[in-house]
């Protein structure tokens, strides 16, 4: 057999079996349910939600702050939903004259406001500079959700809540946060859209 094509099936079970365990998991789903019912609350309050994260993560704090700025299943009016790190002057300045670690956090202080939500995204759950948000963020009463890997929930426990991918390969639960930030959107607009 061609082992490329032997490659990609392996790579493609291990895939499918991680992103299966999600819908099995009754503490998995439960917790889906509840940043389902935080994120409605939030926008639905008149507050918002601020997305981070680095690298791809980084790309899918886009993302989200894309499909729900603009709509991903169902038209509405757009949502208060906005990636931090993208002002790249603030981003470049910061970091060159601080510390990069603390950059995401100097944004949120800047917007947010009390009962806003914090979405951040850290597939190791180890990123100093999400840590430091996740501190940042509580001590401005901001709520906090994260999405991470299978070891990230040890480093994150004072967070208000925590959706793990139960793997430890970067690239199966980058896959797995994007079909739950899939899924959180079309529900968020799904709900919203009945009030």
């Amino acid at each position: 057999m061609n082992s490329t094509i032997s490659r990609f099936r392996k790579y493609h079970a291990n895939s499918l079996r991680i992103i299966e365990e999600l819908a099995g998991n009754e503490t998995f789903c439960s917790d889906f349910n509840s940043l389902v019912n935080l994120c409605v609350l939030t926008l639905r309050s008149g507050n918002r939600i601020f997305t981070a994260g680095n690298g791809g993560s980084h790309a899918d704090a886009l993302h989200i702050a894309g499909e729900l700025v603009n709509f991903f299943t169902l038209e509405h009016p757009p949502y208060a939903v906005m990636a931090l790190g993208n002002n790249s002057v603030v981003q470049s300045a910061w970091a060159n004259d601080h510390e990069f670690e603390s950059q995401l956090s100097r944004e949120l202080a800047a917007y947010a406001r009390p009962h806003d939500l914090l979405l951040a995204i850290s597939t190791s759950g180890k990123s100093r500079n999400i840590l430091q948000l996740i501190v940042k963020a509580t001590s401005l009463n901001v709520r906090t959700a994260v999405l991470t890997g299978a070891t990230g929930r040890e480093s994150l426990p004072y967070v208000d809540l925590c959706l793990s991918v139960n793997s430890s390969s970067t690239p199966h639960i980058q896959e797995g946060h994007i079909l739950i930030y899939h899924a959180l959107c079309a529900e968020i607009e799904l709900q919203l859209s009945k009030s």
